[in-house]
């Protein structure tokens, strides 16, 4: 049987499955007869002959046609040709044709999860990858604390992070927020001195300064800080009497955020700020303190009529005193209020006889 080799192609012949010799690219003949078979391959391709690699590669013609490749149980290979990223192979025995065709081999030991220093990470967006890597994304204002089988390896930075996907391999980022937060508490319930329920609303400021103890040391982070700022409020609270606490809202902040900072460093955080927003007051108490409010006002009111009454009065004195001591300026001001008392009046009759300025006035005091 006739059987035509093309240049990209070579051709095995066998007989009864046991390799007799190759055949390069031309006119060939063989007898199925006598048990012969052909297998042609082609030489951009993977050798994978029938019988399998390593059945016939104890053939040393056939060997040094060939390019072998082993990669192990902890390996795979990435495989190029013509500079592209052709396949990924897993572990087994390989083998390729020598030809003009540009291979290239890389080997990657599965057992270290983190990517080798120098790979292009551009591969990652080929699919062909798909399922071999993890992807961690830690943004600007994180950081990321990477666990590999329970055990704590290194803090990353802001960035993008490859890892090689294993089934034996347990791959953990933390990512903490290192941005400045506020913890609100509202409506917590507080005794004072003199044994009278608030309700608070205060707002805490902090920031997270040690990545590592607030996620493997503490417990729930939030509840601690949490307990942390009640706590300081009640032993601030619990000391002071009502009526010092209404007069000290600033400094009830003060003493709180003094009181927290003594825990930052078994927090891991920096306490910033804290503010009470609202003291809230039992109903019964809000209505005393109405009415002690509203008696001062009273009282304050009271204190300002007696200082104008007792200003009006002596103003009058002295004006009294004088006039007493000084006749024109009494003349004066008798025409002043004559004049006033003139623009009331419509209609007046006086004679010829007398001082006119004294015919009104006997005028007036008839009237």
């Amino acid at each position: 049987m006739k059987i035509i080799i093309n240049e990209d192609e070579k051709g095995i012949v066998f007989k009864n499955g046991v390799f007799q010799k190759l055949l390069a690219k031309g006119k060939h003949y063989y007898f199925e007869a006598l048990g012969q078979r052909v297998e042609v391959f082609k030489l951009i391709n993977s050798f994978t002959p029938s019988t399998g690699v390593s059945a016939i590669m104890k053939y040393e013609a056939l060997a040094n046609s060939l390019e072998q490749l082993q990669v192990e149980e902890n390996e795979i290979c990435l495989y190029f040709l013509n500079s592209v990223l052709d396949s990924v192979l897993k572990p087994g025995r390989y083998a390729f044709w020598k030809s003009t065709h540009e291979r290239k081999f890389i080997k990657i030991n599965t057992h270290e999860a983190e990517i080798p220093e120098g790979f292009d990470l551009g591969l990652f967006s080929n699919p062909k990858l798909g399922g071999l890597f993890i992807v961690y994304q830690v943004e600007s204002y994180e950081v990321g604390l990477l666990v590999i089988n329970g055990k704590f390896i290194k803090e990353l930075s802001a960035g993008k992070y490859f890892f090689w996907h294993s089934t034996s391999r347990n791959i953990i980022m933390h990512k903490v927020d290192l941005r400045i937060k506020e913890i609100e508490l509202l409506g917590q319930e507080i005794m004072t001195a003199d044994r009278i329920m608030l309700r608070i609303n205060s707002v805490t400021r902090y920031k997270i300064i040690d990545p590592k103890k607030t996620i493997f040391e503490i417990l729930n982070h939030l509840a601690q800080l949490h307990i942390c700022i009640q706590l300081a409020l009640r032993e601030f609270i619990g000391k002071e009497k009502l009526d010092n606490l209404l007069d000290k809202k600033e400094e009830i902040a003060k003493s709180v955020l003094q009181l927290v900072k003594e825990r930052e460093s078994e927090l891991g955080v920096e306490f910033l700020g804290s503010g009470i927003k609202d003291i809230i007051l039992p109903g019964e108490i809000k209505d005393i303190l109405n009415t002690v409010l509203l008696a001062e006002k009273k009282a304050q009111a009271n204190i300002i009529t007696r200082r104008e009454e007792i200003a009006s009065t002596r103003s009058l004195l002295n004006t009294a005193k004088l006039l007493d001591e000084n006749k024109t300026l009494y003349k004066l001001k008798e025409l002043e209020y004559l004049e006033k008392i003139m623009e009331k009046i419509s209609t007046i009759q006086i004679s010829n006889n007398g001082n006119i300025l004294e015919q009104l006035g006997n005028l007036i005091q008839k009237k």
